[in-house]
């Protein structure tokens, strides 16, 4: 089993194994849940994201939309994440890799960035921050570019991957919990509600007309956060905790945890002359299949409105709402 803030592969794709619906007892669970390297989730490939409104740009000429690939990235343009990319590049953008560290040559010419679960360097366990998964060079140019404009969607799942964000995230001031946020009754999907006051009236939950408006929402066992200086989406509602296994998915009753109600799963903040959205379970803007067969994403039923709130999200980073 790996620990916390390392890899058990460093390719593309590392994989959670789901954790049952139903309560089981804490032997089964533990044998279950420690399986980190277990198998793979997988693309749900029978996914077809439909726009329920026109393109936000037309015959593919909208602005480029870069995503990071440089640091081990889960969330990618191929893979698992592919879904993703084909609803922004249905919506219009042209979607491409950066594939170079974070400096300011390499950011100049961007406008639009996604970071999504990067994977901490192995060779870095001896290193001053040794679960971040950007040099301090790195994060002090990615912070000045955010803040001269630049406009930032930062998706991070459960630990250690929020451990790897923890201080690049730091930097904008918002403050990700390691951990994984369940409700240990249910097991069940993270659902926000705007009849429940855990899905919040946001631009983001608007949209630009009534068709755009998003009611529901839903995660998949990711983590949560604190911020200051942002405006919340999502809010963890009654019965979430934040567990704190010392190896991921390895919980049981003695796990330490602490409450997570009241905590953040999805925000925004404006920053400098930029902007950015945080959401801490990347796996919500997919369409993926767990190992026992459950969709996870825009496909669940719990997620039908993921894959708008996905274009809210890139629309307010691309000013489409000034």
């Amino acid at each position: 089993m790996p620990r916390s803030g390392t890899n058990c592969a460093t390719l593309e794709a590392i994989e959670w194994p789901r954790a049952p619906r139903y309560r089981v007892c804490s032997i089964l669970m533990i044998l279950v849940l420690s399986t980190a390297c277990g198998p793979r989730q997988r693309i749900d490939v029978n996914f077809e994201p439909r726009l329920a409104n026109p393109p936000a740009y037309t015959n593919a000429d909208g602005p480029t939309l870069w995503i990071d690939e440089a640091h081990r990235n889960i969330v990618a343009t191929r893979g698992r994440y592919r879904p993703m990319v084909d609803v922004l590049e249905l919506d219009g953008y042209v979607v491409r890799p950066l594939r170079a560290p974070f400096s300011r040559d390499a950011l100049r010419d961007k406008r639009l960035l996604i970071v999504g679960n990067a994977v901490t360097d192995p060779r870095r366990e001896d290193a001053e921050t040794p679960r971040s998964a950007f040099e301090l060079t790195e994060i002090e140019s990615l912070v000045g570019w955010v803040s001269e404009g630049g406009s930032l969607l930062l998706l991070v799942d459960h630990m250690p991957l929020s451990g790897a964000a923890s201080d690049l995230a730091h930097e904008f001031g918002f403050h990700l919990n390691n951990g994984f946020v369940i409700d240990w009754n249910a097991w069940d999907d993270t659902v926000f509600l705007r009849a429940d006051g855990t899905l919040l009236d946001h631009s983001l939950t608007r949209g630009r007309s009534a068709t755009e408006n998003v009611d529901s929402a839903a995660a998949f066992y990711g983590s949560a956060f604190q911020a200051t200086g942002a405006d919340p989406v999502l809010v963890v509602g009654p019965g979430f905790e934040s567990f704190l296994p010392d190896e991921p998915w390895r919980i049981d009753e003695n796990t330490p945890r602490i409450p997570a109600e009241g905590w953040w799963m999805g925000a925004t903040r404006e920053f400098g002359r930029g902007k950015l959205a945080v959401f801490s379970d990347a796996t919500m803007f997919s369409a993926q299949i767990s190992k026992g067969g459950n969709p996870m994403g825009m496909n669940a039923s719990t997620g039908r409105e993921n894959l708008q709130l996905l274009l809210n999200v890139v629309h307010w980073l691309d000013g489409l709402y000034e």
